[in-house]
Parts: C-alpha cells; sequence; structure tokens
C-alpha cells in the first residue's frame, strides 16, 4: 500500500510516513475493536473483525475512522471514494486476525504439548 499513496508532486511516500499511517489506522482499529467487544449484540462466535462485517454492522464508526485518518494524514485524501484510507483500514483489520489467529494457534499448541517421555529411561 505504501506504493499507492503519493504526494501531490507525484512521489511515493517514504516509510516512515507509511509507518506513521499505520500507526494511527492501528489506534483507529483498536477503537473499533472495542466497541465490539463491548457490543452485547456480537459474541464471541460473531466477531470476526473483518472489514466487511465492521462495514456492515459498524458502519458509522468505520466510516468515521476513515475521516479521522485522512483527517491526520492529508495524503489519504488525495484520492477518490477515501479508497486509501479504506485500504489502510481494512489491512490493519487483516494484521490484527491474523495475529490473533497466531496467538490462539500457540496459546492452543502449549495447551496440547505433551512432553516426551526421558530417552534415558531414567
Amino acid at each position: 500500500m505504501c506504493f499507492a499513496i503519493h504526494h501531490p508532486n507525484g512521489t511515493i511516500i517514504s516509510h516512515d510516513e507509511y509507518l506513521q499511517i499505520k500507526q494511527s489506522a492501528e489506534i483507529l482499529i483498536t477503537r473499533i475493536s472495542q466497541l465490539i467487544i463491548a457490543d452485547p449484540c456480537t459474541d464471541s462466535s460473531t466477531r470476526a473483525q473483518t472489514k466487511t462485517f465492521i462495514k456492515d454492522h459498524f458502519k458509522e464508526a468505520f466510516n468515521k475512522a476513515i475521516l479521522k485518518l485522512e483527517a491526520e494524514h492529508k495524503l489519504l485524501h488525495l484520492c477518490l471514494a477515501h479508497w486509501k484510507a479504506d485500504k489502510v483500514l481494512g489491512q490493519g483489520f487483516m494484521r490484527q486476525k491474523d495475529a490473533e489467529a497466531r496467538s490462539t494457534a500457540k496459546n492452543h499448541a502449549h495447551a496440547t504439548h505433551v512432553p516426551m517421555s526421558n530417552p534415558t529411561g531414567t
């Protein structure tokens, strides 16, 4: 995504600029995730935090996040239909979901780990 974001003169943003945008998106994603957790209408089985789920069930919060991200990073505003901010947030939700899946798998593997018997027999 960092190659899709350009300055008004057409130059691609730096890696540091992209990291700042990503960090802002992560903060907004955390806020939306907290709304989902606090919502009594979404149980753990329906809390699939994909962009589609969030846009369907938390549309207002998602739209506010897009506008806030664009306000903080004017370069994201230089496109039609908010697609850059939408894409940055969507990628952030995917990273969060992947991190949660890795954490769950790691915890599951740790919980089901059976130590090997002593190979020396002592």
